[in-house]
């Protein structure tokens, strides 16, 4: 949500500049910014108030560059691959439960079996999570959704987290 910020300060950075991690700049943006209301005693909306509001002038500046098209509406229904590192950085676990059944092939995973295991706990086999988040980047079973490398998507993922939080819904995203 802090992407405007971080843009005025980085714009170079978030254009690709080799070696740069733009998740990585927002992260730790985010975590100063948290860290230093917190310790005025800054309830949660206080700290995030402020972002919500630009993350609303980001989302109303790119739908007018975009020709009042919200990025949202035109990757509407359309899937978006996993960020790379993100799929790089699932554990593989051996399977040590019974019964344990990949939702993609239908077949029950044997124990003892590497399995590759997603942030929301859903295991499935190697050989049918990959080619699925090879062109998604939601779980199968629950739809966790997974980090991508498209920044607009991931603006859009962040926004639809800060809208969960403010309903009062879990906020991960």
């Amino acid at each position: 949500m802090a992407m405007c910020e971080v843009y005025d300060r980085k714009e170079r950075g978030l254009r690709g500049g080799a070696g740069f991690d733009w998740r990585l700049r927002i992260a730790e943006h985010l975590m100063e910014r948290t860290l230093s209301a917190a310790e005025l005693g800054a309830n949660g909306w206080a700290v995030i108030g402020r972002y919500v509001d630009t993350a609303s002038k980001c989302r109303r500046l790119l739908e007018v560059v975009s020709g009042n098209r919200r990025p949202s509406e035109e990757k509407a229904g359309a899937e978006v691959a996993a960020s790379v590192t993100a799929v790089v950085a699932l554990p593989s676990v051996e399977c040590q439960r019974k019964g344990w059944e990949c939702v993609i092939c239908k077949e029950e995973i044997e124990t003892g079996r590497d399995v590759c295991v997603l942030p929301c706990d859903h295991g499935f086999h190697w050989g049918c999570i990959l080619p699925w988040l090879r062109k998604r980047n939601t779980c199968p079973y629950c739809r966790f959704e997974l980090p991508t490398d498209d920044v607009f998507f991931e603006i859009g993922r962040v926004w639809r987290c800060a809208v969960r939080m403010g309903m009062g819904e879990n906020p991960i995203i």
